[in-house]
């Protein structure tokens, strides 16, 4: 490389430039010289002006390989520093007009995008799951429940809102009695809402509300300030509507109205709801809503898990 700072041109050589140098090479004069020049391979001649001197170019090429070599050393270093500047997302703050929400594709995505984030949580993090833990994908309830936890030796308070299935799901039952015991807060809310993580009151990831594929586990990943301050407000109002994990532990295992323990008595011994409404002396209608009402109650959707809620109740009597 020239000693001037020259900046050496794009290689390849040209047609040009080889026809140049080997006219240098055997002493003639040549018009523009500035490109071989950059690349070290001629000098302006001593002696005479106007007649360049060419160099060796095994020269020009180890000056010019150790000369790119030392600047890509640079550009790989410059690499390794450039995940530094995520880290001032924690303290970002986007204008209010700056609204800006994306789109994450699968469920790794999601999870990765939430681990993050939950990573650089100072303040809280809030959590709202409808579905209980034996219908997750249970890679991600790992990963979530690992990030709950680590989040809760340092120091940082997670909510967690759950469904009424919650409390009737052993392994979420579990689960909630640990997590209280390390220090967080479980509330169960009685009627449907949408998952949710709130981190700082900087983040929010929500489902793909918008229906915008194909993929239960795609959602959105918003950082507006003013939706993600809308969405805390909306979680502040569900948990304080919501039981606590106590609360909730003995209503679920209180005794039920005595009718619907009849009925339940009944279809447990096989017999048709039609048989079932005249013994009770009901109609059919009223059974019907008696069943929809305890299965909204007890946050189930089918009569079915109804009747396996029933057959554990009775167990513990």
């Amino acid at each position: 490389m020239p000693d001037d700072g020259a900046t050496s041109p794009d290689l390849p050589l040209t047609t040009e430039d080889v026809a140049a140098y080997a006219a240098i090479a055997a002493g003639e004069s040549h018009g523009s010289i500035e490109r071989l020049k950059a690349l070290g391979l001629v000098v302006e001649g001593p002696y005479e002006p106007g007649l360049p001197l060419a160099l060796d170019p095994q020269d020009a090429h180890q000056k010019l390989l150790e000369a790119l070599s030392a600047e890509l050393a640079g550009t790989v270093e410059q690499l390794r520093h450039l995940p530094e500047l995520l880290k001032l997302r924690a303290v970002y703050v986007p204008e209010r007009d700056s609204a800006t929400s994306e789109r994450l594709q699968t469920m790794t995505q999601m999870d990765t995008r939430i681990g993050e984030a939950s990573s650089r949580a100072t303040e809280e993090v809030l959590s709202a799951q409808p579905i209980p833990r034996h219908k997750r994908n249970q890679q991600s309830l790992r990963t979530g429940s690992d990030r709950s936890f680590a989040l809760l030796a340092r120091g940082v308070p997670v909510r967690l809102l759950y469904g009424p299935s919650a409390v009737a799901d052993p392994a979420s039952r579990e689960y909630c009695e640990r997590f209280i015991a390390a220090g967080g807060q479980v509330r169960i809310h009685r009627k449907s809402f949408v998952r949710t993580v709130i981190v700082d009151r900087a983040a929010c990831f929500v489902d793909d509300c918008a229906g915008s594929g194909t993929s239960a586990a795609a959602g959105y990943h918003i950082s507006d300030v003013a939706a993600v301050a809308w969405a805390r407000r909306v979680y502040d109002h569900l948990w304080e509507s919501s039981c606590t994990w106590r609360e909730s532990i003995a209503w679920m295992d209180e005794a039920p109205p005595d009718r619907l323990l009849e009925i339940l008595g009944h279809m447990d011994a096989g017999l048709e709801q039609p048989v079932i409404a005249k013994r009770v002396g009901i109609s059919q209608r009223q059974l019907t809503t008696d069943l929809k009402e305890a299965r909204e109650v007890l946050g189930l959707r089918s009569t079915y898990q109804l009747m396996s809620w029933y057959g554990r109740w009775m167990a513990r009597r």
